[in-house]
């Protein structure tokens, strides 16, 4: 019999190194705790490297490669930059400005994931914050949270929701209607809640520096395929039932053949090591599920009132492993006691709902926050959470109440 105790150590210290996001005294992020624990698990013989490569969603990590590589493509096109800046360059008063970005953020968010949505806008956002002399972190506060509220929208939305939707087998077109309430909900919260900390605290007293064009030169035609290419995704997850990771990796090839954009520079904007961190903790969580301890947890919880299969409580528990270990673990973790639109609706809404709390509660929010401080803005811990609690609490307690709608 397989001794328990190292796996329930090695998961126990990946899952702390998701909260901390590094390890004391060592350069080491999420994704290097997770691969670790992995490889120690493999090279130590509690998981058989037969059952760890078993264990990966290789369809979740195809249609997630495919994506990225598409909006790769949109970024080294400018596409990102040029609707960001046409956006700014309105003559919108900052509450109107505040709305525009949420909306557009949200939206770009839900096609093509939050995370590199949040990578691609937060620098030019900043640019365009100097240039007319308005404070940039309201504006990329709205990022992130925008970000993490409108991948909810659709299963390509966030890496989480992509598990879940593969995982539970959710139709594109019924996720999307189930998701719309509460989405636009979350997404006029963080408009109300960021104009009325804000008024009359928009413009910074100095000029900061002026706008300066995007990293990549501006190319129409690439723009406009990504565009088109995007739509037709879109149009093949609704209404066909092809399998939406081999349709992601035939456009992934498709953007591989390229006159402008060398391979090597198109593959350098992948998230590799979001792959890589999806792949480590499918490992370490097959082998925890193996020790038979999560079923007995959850027995147990359900005998005291916490039934994990019950839609409701399925939701705050999402909501609640999110915040303190980030929303792709909390997905990994719960999928086993999820089943159904329901189950599904439920995980997503509690994954992406919650994300905006807390600063480790996404990787949008890392990455917006990590920009501003390159930029020297600082985006405190405490300044996040201020926001962050309000939009967090009306969000997540309307999608609860939806959740119990529905559900009936």
């Amino acid at each position: 019999m397989v001794n328990m105790t190292p796996i329930v150590v090695i998961f126990a210290l990946v899952y702390l190194g998701m909260a901390l996001g590094t390890a004391p005294y060592l350069k080491i992020d999420r994704t290097g705790i997770a691969l670790l624990g992995a490889i120690v698990i493999v090279a130590g013989g509690w998981l058989p490297e037969q059952a760890a490569w078993d264990s990966v969603s290789t369809e979740t990590i195809s249609m997630l490669l495919g994506l990225m590589i598409l909006s790769a493509h949109f970024k080294l096109s400018g596409g990102y930059q040029l609707i960001t800046k046409r956006i700014a360059k309105l003559e919108l008063k900052p509450p109107a400005l505040l709305a525009a970005i949420i909306g557009i953020s949200g939206f770009f968010a839900a096609l093509l994931t939050n995370d590199v949505i949040a990578m691609a806008i937060a620098p030019v956002l900043i640019a365009i914050c100097r240039h007319r002399n308005l404070d940039p972190v309201p504006f990329l506060l709205a990022l992130c949270c925008a970000v993490n509220s409108g991948s909810a929208l659709l299963i390509i939305g966030s890496p989480s929701s992509m598990l879940i939707g593969q995982a539970l087998d959710l139709k594109f077109l019924p996720f999307m209607v189930s998701m719309i309430v509460p989405t636009v909900f979350s997404c006029f919260s963080i408009w109300a809640v960021l104009a009325y900390v804000y008024r009359g605290r928009w413009h910074v007293e100095a000029p900061r520096g002026q706008y300066k064009d995007a990293e990549f030169e501006q190319h129409q035609l690439g723009i406009w395929i990504g565009i088109v290419v995007l739509i037709v995704i879109v149009s093949v997850y609704s209404f066909t039932e092809l399998p939406r990771d081999l349709v992601a990796l035939g456009v992934a090839g498709f953007f591989l053949i390229h006159t402008r954009i060398t391979t090597r520079r198109l593959l350098q904007e992948v998230n590799w090591p979001l792959l890589m961190l999806f792949i480590a903790l499918f490992i370490v969580n097959a082998a925890f599920n193996d020790t038979g301890l999560p079923d007995k947890a959850v027995n147990e919880m359900a005998k005291a009132g916490v039934d994990l299969h019950d839609t409701l409580w399925l939701f705050a528990a999402t909501a609640l492993i999110s915040d303190l270990f980030s929303n792709l673990p909390a997905a990994m973790l719960l999928l086993p006691y999820a089943e159904g639109h329901a189950d599904g609706i439920a995980m997503v809404l509690g994954c992406t709902m919650s994300s905006s709390l807390i600063i480790f509660g996404s990787l949008a929010n890392i990455v917006v926050v990590d920009t501003a401080a390159q930029h020297g803005i600082k985006i405190t811990v405490w300044k996040h959470f201020s926001i962050g609690l309000p939009i967090t609490i009306l969000s997540v307690g309307f999608a609860g109440v939806y959740i119990w709608l529905i559900s009936l």
